[in-house]
């Protein structure tokens, strides 16, 4: 009887075992299928925009010109499954004095505007005339308050073509000189990038551990 107890004793201990380990299994599986999902969105999204802001020095940037988007040859942005939407996009050069040098250049307003080659990429993708409304409220809070009084009216009717500036309005930027672009907004940083891609990164190699102590264990 005793001998039978302890054979079941071992029985029902390995069991255990063998459903920890299996659950083990599954979770690092699932883990590391997230956590790989996760870096190949986080690393485009987050960590190559901080990456590349970080490139950018502080100075001060004076609007010198604009120039719209002609009608009908808009950019689009998507709003779905086989949905996209055009929204209006305004180029806008200034010249930069600071950190990184003296030069003329692209303004955008962060690295999602700059890939869009356009001074402001809106991040909401409603109807056109919502888009044209979001583009509008940007230059009026962010450009038209660097321009002198009588050329703030100067915002683009979609229909005319470059818009010329005399502003002498000096205002806080960063630039890079090899792009020749500045950034309105410029909240990028290293530690924020790495940050963003630790955790999945973690739980990712913690994953590939475990598989591999199982595969050296068969």
């Amino acid at each position: 009887s005793s001998g039978i107890n302890a054979e079941y004793g071992e029985t029902s201990e390995s069991f255990k075992h063998f459903v920890m380990s299996e659950t083990l299994k599954t979770i690092c599986m699932y883990g590391f299928l997230v956590s790989a999902f996760l870096e190949a969105i986080m690393i485009p999204l987050l960590l190559i925009p901080h990456l590349k802001g970080i490139k950018f020095k502080d100075g001060v940037c004076r609007v010198t010109s604009g120039e719209q988007t002609r009608l009908g040859d808009f950019p689009t942005c998507s709003c779905g499954k086989s949905c996209s939407r055009e929204y209006p996009c305004l180029y806008i050069t200034a010249d930069y004095v600071g950190e990184a040098g003296n030069f003329s250049g692209a303004l955008y307003h962060n690295y999602w505007a700059k890939q869009a080659d356009c001074v402001y990429r809106t991040n909401e993708c409603d109807s056109f005339e919502e888009n044209v409304g979001h583009v509008y409220d940007y230059f009026k809070e962010n450009i038209a308050i660097h321009l002198s009084d009588n050329e703030s009216y100067k915002y683009p009717t979609w229909t005319s073509g470059p818009i010329e500036y005399t502003s002498s309005v000096w205002f806080n930027c960063s630039g890079y000189m090899k792009d020749f672009a500045m950034y309105q907004e410029n909240n990028y940083s290293l530690a924020k990038g790495l940050v963003a891609v630790l955790v999945p990164g973690v739980i990712f190699i913690i994953c590939a551990l475990f598989f591999t102590c199982r595969l050296c264990s068969w």
